[in-house]
């Protein structure tokens, strides 16, 4: 395979695509006007495929890449891309990380994300056809919840830099990696293998004030671990604000200097979908935090539990669920990626539980406690519209 071609496979693959913006493509063709604008020195259209191989036909080399690199993150999971038996894409769009930055990384964080990292003689090759890049990371974990994050983190991603009470720092992700030894070069901690680089870097970000407004979160302003923002609440942000990017950057930076100064409060107003906190809360109560699928009951620094709630019909467009216990589930971050995923399916008589992959909870029946009932038409149209798998799976 020609050099050009070779590297415009690997960057496409490392990024997922990250220069074709996030919906619905109904072709193939529809990628290859971005690509081909984000590459163009990648893209030679007079290197035809018939000088490949025997069975090419008169097209650009550069499009088979395209192509090999789309079914090849169509298998793997937790990718961006992925396709539809009606032969479209889905292009995901990006979720929302806040990510501390403790006193003691404050250092390494600014000799690797504020500057660019450039090649030595020791850089790993893992990572070397990326640089310079800016680059921060996590290291591994036994905690299930950020198992889940670290798991479904992909490039687009908004990034939110926490520290001191506040977020200072914001981008998104690149290119991930997973690899002992560029933890090891660049910050001489070997754990710290889930690395990613940082694209459209900026020095300043939205305060925690105005995030947690825009969240509608109720809990203590603090980010106590490398989290996921809920993607129900960033797609309300994306749906009323029109992107992730309007929604959390539409005011001016804030300079150093004026941060000393009183800050002055600005009230704007939007529409967003009003969930209602009160059921959420009772039924995470109710089932005492624990998830209707395996029934494993997380807990947070200060003992209380953690769960999420999932609407089984989703809320907002296209699938106008209703913000009613009778489409919500309570379950744990896993599970609640797993549904989101398409990864899970409930029938909707007698609520056993089938999985694409894990086979610890499939064919268990979905928890139910008292005086819950779940929609049986909503379990059937997340089946229909929204599990990846096969009726009879």
């Amino acid at each position: 395979m020609r050099h050009d071609i070779r590297q415009l496979q690997d960057t496409l693959l490392a990024s997922q695509f990250a220069c074709v913006p996030s919906g619905q493509r109904r072709t193939t063709d529809d990628f290859y006007p971005a690509v081909k604008d984000a590459h163009p020195d990648l893209c030679d259209d007079n290197y035809r495929c018939g000088e490949v191989c025997s069975n090419g036909n008169d097209q650009p080399e550069w499009k088979h890449a395209v192509r090999r690199v789309q079914q090849q993150l169509k298998r793997q999971d937790g990718s961006r891309i992925s396709g539809t038996e009606s032969g479209t894409w889905i292009v995901e769009p990006p979720g929302l990380y806040l990510v501390p930055v403790s006193d003691e990384w404050r250092p390494k964080f600014k000799k690797t994300v504020n500057s660019p990292v450039p090649t030595d003689a020791d850089t790993p090759a893992a990572i070397e056809p990326f640089l310079p890049a800016r680059i921060w990371g996590t290291t591994e974990t036994e905690s299930p919840a950020k198992q889940s994050y670290i798991r479904r983190l992909r490039p687009t991603d908004h990034l939110l830099f926490y520290a001191d009470g506040d977020f200072f720092a914001a981008g998104q992700v690149g290119h991930i990696f997973e690899s002992p030894e560029v933890g090891d070069w660049l910050w001489n901690h070997t754990e710290s293998l889930h690395v990613f680089t940082v694209t459209r870097y900026q020095d300043w970000a939205p305060s925690i004030d105005d995030v947690w407004d825009r969240l509608d979160y109720g809990k203590r302003k603090v980010v106590n671990g490398f989290m996921r923002v809920d993607d129900d609440l960033v797609a309300d942000l994306r749906q009323h604000f029109g992107s992730l990017d309007a929604a959390l950057f539409d005011t001016e930076p804030v300079s150093p200097a004026s941060r000393l100064e009183s800050p002055k409060r600005v009230t704007t107003e939007y529409d967003r979908i009003q969930r209602d906190t009160t059921q959420v809360n009772e039924l995470k109560r109710r089932y005492q935090d624990r998830c209707q699928v395996c029934n494993a009951r997380l807990e947070q620094g200060n003992g209380d539990g953690y769960s999420e709630v999932h609407h089984i019909k989703p809320l907002g467009r296209p699938h106008e669920g209703p913000d009613a216990p009778s489409n919500m589930l309570v379950l744990c971050p896993n599970h609640h990626a797993d549904f989101d995923n398409g990864m899970l399916r409930v029938d909707p008589n007698d609520r056993s539980v089938k999985h694409l992959y894990d086979d610890s909870v499939d064919g268990r029946r979905l928890d139910r406690r008292p005086n819950h009932e779940i929609s049986a038409d909503f379990l059937e149209y997340h089946n229909t519209h929204l599990y990846q798998g096969s009726a009879d799976h």
